[in-house]
C-alpha cells in the first residue's frame, strides 16, 4: 500500500497566493485507505500491460481542472504503479476514460461537496474483448474557508480519487475480484484558504 507522505499532504493545504492550483491530480502518496492503489507485483496480468486511448476526447475542462492536467495525471499514476506499457507496441490492454458529469453547485455556505462521474473501460488489443467496464463516482467535501477555493480544491480531489478508484479496480478485476462499487474515499480533507481579512482603520481629523 502506498503510504502518505508528509510533503503530498502539504500539496493539500492551500496559501491565497497558490489556491487556484493547491492541489494536484495525482494520488501517488495520499491515503485512501486498505482497498486504495498499490504498486503492481511483477507477476500481475496488468504490469506493464496498459496504453491509454480516448483521453483525447474528454472535454477541454472538467471541473477546475484541464484535460491535459487530468491525461498526464492518469498516465503518470498508472506508470508509478507499474501498470502503463513502457512501449505502447507492446500493450496487451487499452484503457479509456469517458467523461459522464460533475455535480459542483456552487453555494456561498460554510461546507461544498463535489461529485465526479467518469465511466471507465478496459479492452484486450488483439481482440477487443471487454474486461471491465465500470462508472465510478468519486465525491470531496470541505468546509471552511473562501468558497471559490473550496470548490477548486474539492473538484480536483474529487477526479484525484476516480484516478486512484480505477487503479485500484482495475487491480482487483483482473483477478475477478473487483467490487461493486469501485469509489474509494479519501482519507483526508481539503482545506481553503480563508477570505482575505480587510481592516478598516478609522482617521481622525
Amino acid at each position: 500500500m502506498l503510504r502518505f507522505s508528509a510533503l503530498a499532504a502539504l500539496a493539500l493545504v492551500a496559501t491565497p497566493a497558490a489556491a487556484k492550483d493547491a492541489v494536484g491530480l495525482s494520488p501517488i502518496g495520499l491515503p485512501f485507505g486498505p482497498d486504495g492503489p498499490r504498486r503492481l507485483p511483477t507477476d500481475h496480468v496488468l504490469t506493464g500491460a496498459i496504453v491509454l486511448d480516448g483521453a483525447d476526447a474528454l472535454p477541454q475542462k472538467m471541473g477546475s481542472a484541464k484535460r491535459d492536467q487530468f491525461a498526464t495525471a492518469l498516465s503518470e499514476t498508472l506508470a508509478q504503479l507499474g501498470m502503463l506499457a513502457t512501449d505502447p507496441a507492446k500493450a496487451r490492454f487499452r484503457l479509456t476514460p469517458v467523461w459522464v458529469g460533475l455535480d459542483s453547485p456552487f453555494k456561498i455556505s460554510f461546507k461544498n461537496r463535489a461529485t465526479v462521474h467518469m465511466s471507465w473501460r478496459l479492452t484486450r488489443i488483439d481482440t477487443g474483448q471487454t474486461i471491465f467496464a465500470r462508472q465510478i463516482d468519486t465525491s470531496a467535501e470541505s468546509s471552511g474557508g473562501d468558497a471559490s477555493a473550496r470548490v477548486r480544491g474539492i473538484e480536483r480531489i474529487a477526479l484525484m480519487t476516480n484516478i486512484a478508484s480505477v487503479a485500484a479496480c482495475l487491480d482487483k478485476a483482473a483477478y475477478g475480484k473487483a467490487p461493486t462499487n469501485c469509489a474509494l474515499t479519501p482519507g483526508f480533507t481539503y482545506r481553503a484558504p480563508s477570505p482575505p481579512m480587510v481592516i478598516f482603520v478609522p482617521r481622525f481629523r
